[in-house]
């Protein structure tokens, strides 16, 4: 799958590649921008050098943005591309199974699973071929900046970091657990849908109209119930594991504020 995809891949890598390699120079721009502009207002810089930060500035933002661009185009089709191509050849594959094994599995539950598995594979997809850019060499960049303006500082501010890390990785799991549970839940609730109303004239015939919708109900209630573990789980976790990746901005506020108070630091 990837192959069939490698030019785009190629292309939103390369995005990727000057995307987060550059994602520190309007940061250091502005900064000097501001040191300009703080220059200029006690006299000892001229207004065309302001000028001329700012235009350095907006330059920067532009190649950032423009390689952001490149690399959303890019990866972004590609995923959708191999969404596509996945959930084809399960069709396909279901095709060319036996008429006895197309007989003993409910067709609900094949809908729910070439729908909605592919939905959660493609997100898998999705995080290998962009945060591979958006996290690591975003992270690797923006360390090794601020290890060049101050290494101990940086390293100060980096100590919340493993544990926010850990706990990301240990929730990731816990995510998975209860994902895998309301996919199973949506293949029970489709199988029974899609069977009962194929069956719609025996179900009358038979006087199981009240007996199916409580059924169904049942069904309803059990995949909602799952998809809120899932969704209290992942959104009661990130605040925590994000409050300690930024932590650290206490740090710098306060310590390099100090800096910046005592002259040895500009703002």
């Amino acid at each position: 799958y990837l192959k069939q995809v490698a030019g785009l891949l190629v292309i939103g890598s390369l995005g990727g590649l000057g995307m987060n390699t550059t994602v520190v120079v309007p940061a250091i721009l502005l900064g000097r921008a501001i040191d300009t502009a703080t220059a200029w207002s006690k006299g000892t810089a001229t207004s065309e050098k302001v000028w001329q930060a700012g235009l350095a500035y907006v330059a920067a933002m532009i190649l950032y943005q423009g390689a952001r661009l490149v690399k959303r185009w890019g990866l972004r089709i590609a995923n959708q591309r191999i969404m596509a191509s996945v959930r084809s050849d399960a069709l396909r594959g279901v095709l060319d199974w036996p008429m006895e094994k197309l007989g003993q599995t409910p067709i609900g539950d094949l809908m729910a699973r070439i729908i909605g598995d592919v939905e959660v594979f493609g997100a898998g997809v999705r995080e290998m071929t962009t945060e591979t850019w958006d996290t690591v060499l975003f992270s690797i960049s923006l360390i090794g900046a601020m290890m060049f303006y101050d290494a101990g500082l940086t390293l100060l501010v980096l100590l919340p970091v493993p544990l926010g890390m850990m706990l990301a990785k240990a929730s990731g799991r816990w995510v998975s657990a209860r994902t895998t549970a309301a996919r199973e839940a949506s293949a029970d609730l489709t199988a029974f849908l899609q069977e009962h109303l194929v069956g719609l004239r025996v179900v009358r015939l038979f006087g199981r109209i009240e007996a199916t919708v409580a059924g169904a109900a049942v069904l309803s209630e059990r995949l909602a119930e799952a998809n809120l573990d899932a969704i209290r789980l992942r959104a009661g976790l990130q605040p925590v594991y994000r409050l300690l990746m930024v932590s650290g901005i206490v740090l710098v506020i306060w310590l390099a504020g100090s800096q910046v108070v005592a002259g040895v630091m500009t703002l």
